[in-house]
Formats: structure tokens, sequence, C-alpha cells
């Protein structure tokens, strides 16, 4: 499962913070980046990716498990983002309804309808340092923390 982490709006997660180096994140991470291209450092398995612009972390995007991560697996099976291992203080996590993020976050700043997207991503609330993805998921039918992405 990797490193366990903090969810920091605005600053990171845990020691990665927004401006990190990809040397920086491989050393925290305990691993190379999966997939590592000009703009994004991804870790599948971790759930998490860094956005970087000229080398350097512009924003960190955290996935809920088995959210569509697009491509193929090794196997031939879509791939599919694995465990996230971290929370936002003091415990909340992917996967919870909006209504239980609200409880300690409360009301977001913004709301706003998601554009279409492979994530079933219908809302985005927006809060100081964070954008909270709210996706419908199929087997329940509930709207449920699907991603979190950190940014300044």
């Amino acid at each position: 499962m990797g490193p366990r982490f903090a969810i920091l709006p605005g600053k990171g997660i845990g020691p990665l913070r927004i401006g990190a180096t990809v040397a920086t994140i491989e050393r925290h991470m305990q691993a190379k980046c999966e997939e590592l291209s000009r703009d994004r450092c991804r870790y599948f398995t971790q759930a998490v990716e860094f956005e970087l612009v000229d080398g350097v972390t512009r924003s960190i995007f955290i996935h809920r498990v088995d959210r569509k991560a697009g491509g193929v697996a090794a196997d031939g099976t879509p791939r599919v983002y694995g465990v996230f291992n971290g929370v936002i203080l003091p415990d909340l996590m992917l996967g919870m309804t909006p209504e239980a993020i609200q409880e300690h976050l409360g009301q977001p700043k913004r709301r706003e309808k998601a554009p279409a997207n492979p994530h079933g991503t219908e809302e985005v609330h927006h809060y100081d340092g964070l954008l909270l993805e709210y996706d419908r998921i199929p087997e329940t039918g509930l709207l449920a923390l699907g991603g979190v992405k950190i940014v300044r």
C-alpha cells in the first residue's frame, strides 16, 4: 500500500508538498513513478498522481479504489486505481458521502456539476486548497468522495 499520508489542504500529502521534484516524490513514495511523463508522475497502485510543471509538482490528485485510470493494465484489463493510504485530517476518507465530509469541513465555498468524465464524477466541491470530486457509485447509487485534488 505504500506510506501513510495525511492530506494537507493547499500543501500536499505528508512530507510531499506542492513544489516537490520527481526525485523527492520517488524518495517519499519509496518507489519510482509507475508512469512518468513530462506533466505527470502516477502511482496506480497507491491511487495518487502528481501533476508536474517544469519538473515540479503543481497539484496532487488522489483517487478512490477501482476508479478508472485510463489505458490497460499488463494483463489486458482496464487500468484502475488501487488504495490510497491516507486521510483528510482528522479521519475523512475516500468513499464517504458529501454529508459526512461536510460534518467536519463545513459547506464548500462553491459547488459545480462535473463535466463528462470517465469516473462517474457528478459534483465538485471547492474548499481552500482542495477540490473534492463526488462520484456516483454504480453498486449503491450514492454519491461518494471519489477524488481529492490538492491545489495552492
